[in-house]
């Protein structure tokens, strides 16, 4: 009985020294709140990251997003400014730490984010996590060759940052690179995460002889006002004329309600 009461006076002392001090001492529960996501029925799994502005420690965790239908994810926070970031769509990205990073030789992951930077002050916290693209989609539109014969060439897409940093999603600068490939449409694309600013370059490798064809690419968005810090990326068409050797690039604004991938983790 002497333990059960003491485990009680421990308990109270706790409750009551929020009262007492200062309220901003006390912790915060912060809320991811996944419905709008569940109910889209795109996604899974998921990856919250946390960092609260004075000891930036950096809190991760999967999340398998179902569970929490009708209550949301709980995080313990302090009250202070807190960046948070949840990133879906992830497959074959690395997670290191505070970054997530695209394979050199590898087209970016279609990965979809929400990042916010809130002062946190109450109790409670909800955030509604909102989804939004951070992957500008390639299509190559090939024209002046037989499409009875094999495609002679390789088309490939290099820029300067290969990933995100966590969880403020700003972009990483690395090496990016990456070829074209068909995808279920049997048409050639690619991804490319998002930059910060337009110095991206395309080559055309014909593998016949090895001579490889450059294209200044970041010259040709700055013509179309083309935006990486854009909430939502809009993707673009590359039309290739092997006749006229040219190259033409149109903005293609991005349609909410198209479904890049489905991604099971």
């Amino acid at each position: 009985m002497k333990r059960l009461v003491s485990s009680i006076l421990v308990s109270f002392l706790l409750c009551t020294s929020c009262v007492k001090e200062e309220r901003g001492c006390c912790p915060c529960y912060l809320i991811l709140d996944f419905d709008d996501l569940i109910g889209q029925g795109v996604y899974r799994e998921a990856i919250a990251t946390l960092s609260p502005s004075t000891d930036r420690t950096l809190y991760q965790q999967k999340i398998s997003i179902g569970k929490y239908e009708g209550r949301g994810y709980e995080i313990r926070v302090p009250k202070e400014l807190v960046q948070a970031s949840v990133i879906c769509g992830f497959k074959n990205v690395n997670f290191t730490g505070d970054r997530i990073t695209v394979p050199y030789n590898e087209q970016s992951d279609p990965v979809m984010a929400f990042g916010v930077e809130r002062v946190i002050t109450g109790e409670r916290d909800t955030l509604q996590v909102t989804l939004h693209k951070q992957f500008c989609n390639v299509d190559f539109k090939i024209s002046g060759l037989d499409t009875r014969t094999e495609f002679p060439y390789e088309l490939r897409v290099s820029a300067e940052c290969n990933g995100l940093r966590l969880p403020d999603l700003s972009p990483l600068t690395g090496g990016f690179s990456a070829t074209a490939v068909e995808d279920e449409t049997q048409n050639l694309s690619l991804r490319v995460p998002r930059q910060q600013r337009n110095i991206l370059a395309m080559e055309v490798l014909d593998k016949r002889d090895g001579h490889i064809y450059s294209v200044n690419l970041g010259e040709m968005l700055d013509d179309l006002n083309y935006d990486w810090n854009k909430a939502d990326l809009d993707d673009l068409a590359l039309i290739v004329d092997f006749v006229q050797m040219s190259v033409e690039v149109e903005l293609v604004p991005w349609d909410k309600n198209y479904d890049y991938e489905t991604i099971d983790i």
